[in-house]
């Protein structure tokens, strides 16, 4: 049993963002992201997929992630990564895209898509030989950011690792203190105090932890879920050392490709979710649904 509930599992920040009642906290932490890359704050929020006990518990290894609206139908994607390579690079991309897309019904013109603006919190470092903890990215025109193609595509990346100080924090640092150090003993206590003191949404967030850590049904959710991942890690690296054992006669491109089915169907075989499999993988959700149906 692991008694210390890290504030950065994606189990807890969806918890914390996503649980009904827990509109405000959300809009407070969106405006402070809109606000720091010099964006208009947003008036209400709508959660779109809210925290659901019961579906989590039969779903140990599904992606958590926030999506939520706000008034005039843009989307905000929220997700929160612990560990990752260049590689989560691609599946921002992805959840974006798939976000966007979602919005189509048959039928619909493009007119009706609205903006989708991507979030992502990450205990790694992603964005190598920068030190800015928060970097935001548009598609513009070589590069020109006065030239926006336009504003349906924006992504937020907040890295944990690279925010060092707590001195002259604005209020997205201290969220942030707040998401890598709540809860942490190795760390003096009265440094997150400093943080929460006086701020009614970080002390909100912070009794939210401490009612997420006591309630038992919440913890035991909390511990399936990172033995669950314990799990699938330690398959996938044994997925992919008999990969590669089974493909490195090859050592060409359909060899790779061999290597990345195997470990799909392995995968597959233990019933995990078909996004988890492409994210890892680097398959198609439709490569895999034929690998299902064969």
């Amino acid at each position: 049993m692991d008694p210390y509930i890290k504030p950065w599992s994606d189990i807890f920040v969806k918890y914390l963002f996503g649980a009904p009642g827990h509109e405000e906290i959300l809009l407070s932490f969106i405006n402070d992201v809109l606000t720091d890359s010099g964006s208009n704050k947003i008036d209400s929020v709508t959660i779109e997929n809210p925290f659901n006990l019961q579906e989590f518990s039969s779903d140990k290894l599904s992606i958590l992630d926030v999506r939520a609206v706000n008034k005039e139908g843009k989307v905000f994607h929220i997700e929160i990564q612990s560990q990752g390579s260049d590689a989560y690079k691609n599946r921002i991309l992805y959840y974006w895209a798939k976000t966007y897309s979602s919005q189509m019904k048959k039928g619909d013109l493009y007119v009706k898509l609205k903006p989708v603006i991507s979030i992502h919190i990450l205990n790694f470092s992603l964005i190598k030989g920068i030190k800015d903890w928060h970097n935001w990215f548009y598609l513009c025109k070589n590069g020109n950011i006065d030239m926006i193609l336009t504003d349906h595509l924006l992504i937020h990346i907040l890295e944990l690792p690279k925010l060092k100080s707590i001195l002259g924090m604005n209020h997205l640092e201290r969220w942030l203190y707040f998401l890598k150090n709540e809860g942490n003993k190795m760390n003096k206590k009265d440094k997150l105090q400093i943080i929460i003191k006086d701020d009614e949404i970080l002390e909100r967030a912070h009794k939210i932890y401490e009612h997420f850590c006591s309630d038992d049904q919440l913890r035991h959710l909390y511990e399936s879920r990172m033995e669950a991942e314990r799990l699938h890690m330690t398959y996938i690296e044994d997925a992919k050392m008999e990969g590669k054992a089974e493909g490195k006669a090859e050592g060409t491109a359909e060899g790779i490709k061999r290597e990345k089915v195997e470990i799909a169907k392995k995968m597959i075989h233990k019933r995990m979710d078909k996004q988890i499999i492409s994210s890892i993988t680097g398959l198609s959700e439709s490569e895999i649904q034929q690998l299902e149906d064969q």
